[in-house]
């Protein structure tokens, strides 16, 4: 009896919500990715993490003193020649591994409890990640879906869920690619964009005190995140004046204060080993990486077959239509959505290797799905107006559009779907082809595959 009365009373966006992360869960789980070789800390995911064990474990973050088990994990740390001879550095910065950090800790004890090796490599260090990265995505639709239902309807913030869930890249970068910084930055800029809007609201100290250390660790993340910093200071004026804006930053000038202190407190341990190994408490790591601005790839960025997001990514349309509808509804509040995600694209689009490596759609984008839902949540406000057979159309689309991605993530999956020399002929010998059906020989023969080399001296036409 009690349990009929409390099912009856989860709302549908609720449901939503559950069974989606079930649907995520259930998958992680069914992979088992944490009990095989070569899996979830490889590639991209290696720098971002081995600033744990390397202190925690080894304690030796520099790599200047390397010892046995250093040693024999060494195909596991990625490190390069720093400025100061004798010493290494990671790459990437520790935004990630501090969010990594809680679900270290607790790898490390069970690893220890069960006896399982604790080096920071073994399965419980994998099982954690694994689960971490489930555990951050649903903060993520948590707080997106609070966000958005101040300002849109229960269905059209349900429906909103379900194709961020189910019908984007954000599913393959939780469950399959797990690890890598999109799902958590997701979440952190879900719960920002939340914190913010609370805080214009109510002004209550913990709002934009917790809004600036999270927006510190998505700048130490991803850098490019220095641009929504007007986006957070306009947002929401549909009510008021940009001079009256100004006043209440002014007049809550401590909370202000206090908080950006809290957020230059988060980068003291990046500026510190920075320091350490290359003598200056700022250093760019990315050594000869670099932005043409003069040169962006839009169009590849958004239909060419080797990564294009409206390709692989479907469903986003009706997101970014979304938004391009909104500005005319919901004016100020998505003008400066739309200035902001636009900016974020441009910038993206002038990186060296446009493509952004080995990945499964154009995924640069997924850091922006808090902002992209504003878009479908507007595009499914107007339609749940129109008639029945509107809906149903859409309905139909939006439906094929999911499964579309559920098969894109299955063939990404079964390496097929190439992480970076996919085709215009490729996508379509491929299409709808999964294993068993694919003649190898023939697919390797219709592949692009691109020129790093090229790509970073600026010639990217590729």
């Amino acid at each position: 009896m009690f349990v009929s009365r409390l099912l009856k009373k989860i709302t549908a966006l609720n449901w939503a919500i559950i069974v989606i992360t079930l649907i995520y869960g259930y998958t992680a789980s069914n992979l088992g990715h944490w009990k095989r070789e070569g899996r979830i800390i490889v590639s991209d995911v290696i720098w971002h993490y081995e600033f744990l064990p390397a202190h925690f474990i080894y304690g030796d973050v520099t790599f200047e003193h390397p010892n046995e088990n250093i040693n024999k994990y060494k195909t596991v740390f990625y490190k390069f020649d720093a400025p100061i001879a004798g010493k290494k550095y990671i790459k990437t910065s520790m935004g990630l591994a501090m969010l990594y950090a809680p679900f270290f800790g607790i790898a490390h004890v069970h690893a220890n409890v069960t006896g399982a090796e604790p080096s920071g490599y073994s399965p419980p260090y994998k099982f954690w990640l694994v689960w971490g990265s489930v555990i951050y995505f649903l903060l993520g639709m948590i707080f997106i879906s609070k966000l958005l239902l101040r300002y849109f309807s229960t269905k059209a913030v349900t429906l909103t869920l379900i194709c961020l869930g189910l019908g984007t890249n954000l599913y393959y970068y939780t469950i399959l690619a797990v690890g890598m910084p999109h799902v958590y930055v997701f979440s952190l800029f879900s719960i920002v964009l939340f914190l913010v809007d609370s805080w214009y609201r109510n002004f209550k100290p913990q709002n934009i005190l917790l809004a600036a250390i999270l927006v510190s660790i998505l700048i130490l993340i991803r850098p490019i995140f220095i641009l929504f910093l007007p986006l957070l200071l306009l947002w929401n004026l549909e009510n008021t004046s940009l001079i009256s804006r100004l006043n209440v930053l002014k007049n809550h000038w401590l909370q202000i204060v206090i908080s950006i202190v809290a957020a230059f407190l988060v980068w003291v341990p990046q500026f510190l080993y920075w320091k350490t190994v290359s003598g200056s408490y700022v250093f760019y790591p990315y050594v000869g990486e670099t932005f043409f601005f003069t040169d962006p790839h839009i169009w590849d960025c958004l239909f060419g077959f080797r990564k294009g997001w409206f390709i692989y990514t479907p469903i986003m349309l009706f997101a970014t239509i979304g938004i391009v509808y909104s500005l005319k509804k919901y004016k100020n509040l998505s003008l400066v959505i739309f200035i902001s995600a636009f900016l974020y694209f441009y910038v993206c689009t002038c990186w060296w290797v446009w493509w952004f490596g080995g990945s499964f759609g154009w995924r640069p984008m997924i850091d922006i799905y808090p902002l992209m839902a504003f878009g479908f949540a507007a595009i499914f406000q107007f339609l749940l107006g129109k008639r029945l057979w509107v809906k149903w159309v859409f309905s139909l689309i939006g439906v094929c559009f999911i499964l579309l991605n559920f098969a894109y993530t299955r063939q990404s999956h079964e390496g097929n779907l190439h992480h970076d020399a996919m085709s215009q002929d490729a996508y379509f010998y491929l299409f709808m082809k999964f294993k068993g059906q694919v003649d190898h020989e023939k697919l390797e023969s219709l592949y692009s595959i691109p020129d790093y080399d090229r790509a970073l001296k600026g010639d990217r036409d590729q």
